[in-house]
Order: C-alpha cells, then structure tokens, then sequence
C-alpha cells in the first residue's frame, strides 16, 4: 500500500508554511526508512498539483496550517470533510477542498488524513516566527508518531 505524505503551505507567510517546514524534517528521519511505499511531497502552495500526483497512492497524509483559535503548534487529526472556511488561512486551502472534490468524481480520492497545525502569525515574512521555531522539534515528533501511528495501521491491516 503506497503512501504519499504531502506537505502544504506558504513559506513566505511565517508560520503558514509549517506543513512544508515540519515536511523537510521528516525526511531526514531515519525511522521513516523502515516502510516500504513511502512518498515525501513539497506541497508548497500549489495544492492541485501536489494531489494530483499524490491521487497515485493508496493513502494521503496532508501536513498544513490550520487557523481556529487554539494553541499554537496544537496538532489536529482531520479529514476532508473537517475543512472549514473559517479555518483556511491561504487559497491553497480552499484549492484542497476543490481537490478533494475534483478527485472524489474521477474514483481517484485515496483514503487521507490530514494533520493540522495550529498557527498564529500568518504574516509576510520568510520563515517560522520564534514561538513556532521553537515548537518544530516537538511538532516534528508529534507528526512523526501520528504518521507511524497510520503506517503501522496498514501493515497490520494488510497482514489480516
């Protein structure tokens, strides 16, 4: 079962990009070696391009930005129908919903999970304000184990 993990968001407004910051982390992680049919993809903010070459997989894993009021750097567990309006902090976002749709007609929409991330300063400024610089060990680990999580689920499932 392949799996695509897709890291999403504007590095050019602050902390809006740590879908693809948190994305650059794993990759050099060795734990992630382990698994067979795993994809890394810099999403950046062109999300309809990003999923159409991720529809190849069986699984979808979105690292993005989420806006709705909590903690910063709180990590959500979410689906495609969790997106809402209120939330989306840059066009990319609301380019997923459409994505998601346009994928669903064509029989091409893999199983996704989406890993939110919870932002406070979306300003425009290149990198990741202190607070969020500061959080990215932890955030790093936090995403690792939830996608792992998700991975170890599979295997168990395909050996069923």
């Amino acid at each position: 079962m392949k799996t695509v993990v897709v890291g999403l968001g504007n590095i050019l407004r602050r902390d809006e990009g740590i879908g693809v910051f948190l994305l650059e982390e794993l990759k050099k992680d060795k734990e992630f070696g382990k698994f067979a049919d795993l994809e890394f993809i810099d999403g950046g903010t062109a999300s309809f391009d990003a999923m159409s070459a991720a529809a190849s997989g069986d699984r979808l894993i979105i690292i993005d930005a989420v806006k709705s009021g909590g903690e910063t750097g709180k990590v959500y567990s979410l689906k495609p129908g969790d997106l809402r309006e209120e939330n989306m902090i840059d066009v990319h976002q609301a380019g997923l919903r459409q994505t998601f749709k346009w994928l669903e007609m064509e029989g091409k929409l893999p199983d996704v999970s989406i890993l939110g991330v919870e932002v406070k300063d979306t300003s425009w400024s290149e990198g990741l304000s202190e607070k969020m610089r500061a959080r990215l060990p932890l955030l790093k680990e936090k995403i690792a184990g939830k996608i792992i999580s998700i991975l170890k689920k599979e295997s168990k499932a395909a050996v069923s």
